[in-house]
């Protein structure tokens, strides 16, 4: 069974969990975006199954521009999504993080907490700029996204290979 986590946004990206062989794909949603809306290459992305998907909300104080940006990405995926007729659930962002962590303090920090916590041989690594180490904070959401999604449907969790398609 093949479940993705996909976490939308002009920097999002998209996560394929494969049960069976225990792989992973990590892409771009940029490139998807490009690939998929022009419906060129759709061989890339295997059949999946079901797609669990962050669902976004504009927010008070942001620039409209902002918001219809991030409404804009949000719909082109949904819209891609159906048409290609993959099952989609929304999943709002402190729904998937409750499930990993019930510490407190910031979305990011919990999320961080619980990859590293998981996977203790890290597939996504931390470039270090200025001597810290930083995480694609997008690239791990997607991630444990497509966990979520895949222990909601009654998987249990297992050792991934990823592959990250640049």
């Amino acid at each position: 069974m093949l479940v993705a986590g996909i976490d939308p946004g002009r920097e999002g990206f998209i996560t394929v969990l494969d049960s069976l062989s225990c792989r992973g794909w990590i892409l771009k949603l940029r490139y998807c975006q490009k690939k998929i809306l022009q419906y060129e290459d759709i061989e890339l992305l295997p059949k999946i199954d079901i797609c669990f998907v962050e669902q976004v909300h504009g927010r008070g104080g942001w620039a409209a521009k902002a918001n219809f940006g991030l409404g804009s990405y949000y719909g082109q995926i949904k819209m891609a999504l159906n048409l290609y007729g993959f099952e989609c659930r929304d999943v709002l962002p402190k729904t998937w993080v409750n499930h990993f962590s019930d510490t407190k303090g910031s979305t990011k920090h919990r999320t961080l907490e619980a990859y590293k916590k998981i996977f203790k041989h890290a597939p996504i690594k931390p470039r270090v700029v200025m001597g810290e180490e930083k995480y694609n904070n997008n690239l791990i959401d997607s991630l444990m996204i497509a966990l979520y999604g895949y222990n909601q449907i009654g998987l249990k969790t297992r050792k991934w290979v990823f592959n990250y398609v640049n």
